[in-house]
C-alpha cells in the first residue's frame, strides 16, 4: 500500500518534501505539539504584526494554558 506523498517520490525524483506542499499558516507546516506550543510558536513568529486585540487575546491563552500546565497533569 502507498502512501499519499508517494507520487512526489516517484514522479519527482524525491525533491520535495510534503511539509513544503502544505497550504496554510507559517507556524502550522510541519509542527506537532499541544496547544501552548503552538501559540508561543506563533506569537514569536507572526506575533510583532498582529493586530493589537488579537495579540491580547492570544497572550491571555498563553498564560492560561501556561498556568494550567503548570499546576496539572504529569508535565509537572
Amino acid at each position: 500500500m502507498f502512501g499519499v506523498y508517494d507520487n512526489i517520490g516517484i514522479l519527482g525524483d524525491f525533491k520535495a518534501h510534503p511539509k513544503d506542499l502544505i497550504r496554510g499558516p507559517v507556524w502550522l507546516r510541519g509542527f506537532s505539539g499541544n496547544e501552548l506550543q503552538r501559540l508561543i510558536r506563533q506569537k514569536r513568529m507572526v506575533g510583532d504584526r498582529m493586530m493589537t486585540e488579537d495579540k491580547h487575546i492570544l497572550d491571555k491563552r498563553i498564560s492560561f494554558l501556561y498556568r494550567r500546565f503548570n499546576r496539572y497533569g504529569k508535565h509537572r
